[in-house]
C-alpha cells in the first residue's frame, strides 16, 4: 500500500501545477507505481505475481483486506478501479501537456522584455 499511496500522491501533485524539466517525469514515472499494488493483488485472481522475484501465489494486500474484514471482491474491485483511475489521471495529463507545451522561460522574458520597450521585429 505504500507504493499506492506514492503513486496517488505524485498523481495530486502532478495535477496541481505544471511542472518543469526534472520534476515532471518524476512524478509521472512515480504515479505508475499503482502497478506493484496491481500485481500483488494478481494471485487472488489465481494468476502468478512474479516470475523472477519468487513468492508466487501469496497476495499480502488481499489476505490483509480480508483479515480486516473487507470482503474479497471489494477489494479485487477497489483495487481494479483505483489502478484503472489513476491511469487515466496520468494519460489525461501527459496528453494535455503534450498539447499545451510549457514555453521556453527565456523566450517569454525576452517577449516581455521587447513588449515593455516597444521594439518589435522587423519583417
Amino acid at each position: 500500500m505504500s507504493t499506492f499511496s506514492v503513486a496517488a500522491i505524485a498523481t495530486a501533485l502532478l495535477l496541481m501545477r505544471r511542472w518543469g524539466r526534472y520534476g515532471r517525469p518524476l512524478l509521472i514515472t512515480l504515479s505508475f507505481w499503482w502497478f506493484d499494488l496491481l500485481t500483488y493483488t494478481l494471485p487472488s485472481w489465481g494468476l502468478p505475481r512474479s516470475i523472477v522475484w519468487g513468492q508466487n501465489w501469496y497476495s499480502e494486500p488481499y489476505e490483509a483486506a480480508l483479515a480486516l474484514g473487507i470482503p474479497g471482491t471489494t477489494m479485487r474491485i477497489l483495487t481494479i478501479a483505483s489502478c484503472a483511475g489513476l491511469l487515466a489521471i496520468v494519460c489525461i495529463r501527459i496528453y494535455s501537456e503534450m498539447k499545451h507545451p510549457i514555453t521556453n522561460r527565456r523566450n517569454s522574458e525576452l517577449e516581455t522584455c521587447v513588449q515593455s520597450v516597444g521594439l518589435r521585429e522587423r519583417e
